[in-house]
């Protein structure tokens, strides 16, 4: 799912789901290798996009690392995002790069 800035950038979502009991929706981002601090930021960036174009508010942000079938440990491979920390961040990054 591609997603529209107002802040004139957009991104592919790569997954999102929304499960009503727990968690209404939550914003996934697949990575084929390691997982990096700036990987956050991105998904900072796709929340205020999804939030602009679809009018949707995530409530959890996932970085999943696809690895071989069989060896996915959650606590290695998966990394719960605070968006709302990180959208703010990648805001102001984009400022100083417009600048």
């Amino acid at each position: 799912m591609t997603v529209y800035s107002s802040k004139g950038y957009a991104g592919t979502i790569d997954y999102l789901f929304k499960d009503s009991q727990t968690h209404p929706w939550t914003l996934v981002d697949f990575k084929t290798g390691k997982l990096h601090a700036e990987h956050q930021l991105q998904l900072g960036a796709y929340a205020n996009a999804l939030i602009d174009s679809e009018k949707i508010v995530p409530e959890r942000c996932w970085l999943v690392k696809l690895v071989e079938f069989g060896s996915f440990e959650p606590e290695k491979n998966v990394l719960e995002v605070n968006w709302k920390i990180h959208a703010p961040i990648f805001d102001s990054l984009l400022e100083v790069y417009k600048w």
